[in-house]
């Protein structure tokens, strides 16, 4: 009897997982949802999502991209993922674009190339990409891949740091500290380390401390004030 019961719980078992598989409609559900499934092992919702790509879904391509590139789901392999990420990149996925660009600088499936990870990069900084903001900045600010331009570095820097990127905000205090690309100014400076360092960023919290130092109390209560109301307004 009780082999008999077991039987019986087997069975209803399998019909019930085979059941809730195909009770899953694949084509409503998000790229996002269907590369999780991929890597759980559904290769259901893989082919889906090679389905998706074929149609030049950008958001899908660069999903498998990644998978792809960390052999997540899928065998790793480098070149079909730079395809892919190019094809999306192509298309104005600023994820795609700014993934390309740190591929294209650290010579991670591509050879390296920090003219190519720079055009990237501003590629994706123009589409509100804030990490590709910050990464241009960045190659402003030290020459690579392009002529080293304090000024754009200090306006891309602005730009991530509007969109919240702590990096940006507090190297963004940093430069109006030392008056790198724009009008030296102590009171910017404490404001932007203020909103940086309440978002992590311990190098921030330190040149905060120091420079409360070089500070009159009305400065420093000027920079919170002006940080407060930067954190309102967003």
């Amino acid at each position: 009897m009780k082999i008999i019961l077991c039987f019986l719980f087997i069975i209803q078992f399998v019909g019930l997982s085979a059941l809730r598989a195909e009770e899953i409609d694949y084509t409503a559900t998000s790229s996002e949802n269907l590369s999780q499934m991929v890597k759980q092992g559904d290769n259901e919702a893989l082919k889906e999502l090679i389905f998706r790509c074929d149609h030049h879904d950008p958001k899908s391509q660069y999903l498998l991209g990644i998978m792809y590139k960390d052999g997540e789901g899928v065998a790793k392999d480098m070149d079909e993922a730079v395809i892919l990420l190019n094809k999306s990149a192509s298309r104005e996925f600023s994820k795609a674009q700014y993934l390309l660009g740190v591929m294209y600088k650290n010579g991670q499936g591509v050879e390296q190339d920090l003219e190519q990870a720079f055009q990237w990069f501003r590629r994706a900084a123009q589409n509100q990409n804030a990490q590709g903001q910050y990464s241009l900045a960045v190659m402003y600010a030290k020459g690579d891949g392009v002529v080293q331009d304090p000024v754009y570095s200090a306006k891309w820097f602005h730009k991530a740091a509007e969109q919240g990127n702590a990096a940006a905000q507090g190297d963004l205090g940093y430069i109006y500290y030392n008056g790198t690309g724009v009008e030296k100014n102590y009171v910017l400076s404490y404001m932007w380390l203020n909103i940086a360092s309440s978002n992590g960023s311990e190098k921030a919290a330190l040149l905060k401390e120091r420079l409360e130092k070089e500070l009159t109390k009305e400065q420093i209560a000027e920079g919170k004030k002006m940080a407060e109301q930067w954190v309102e307004r967003h």
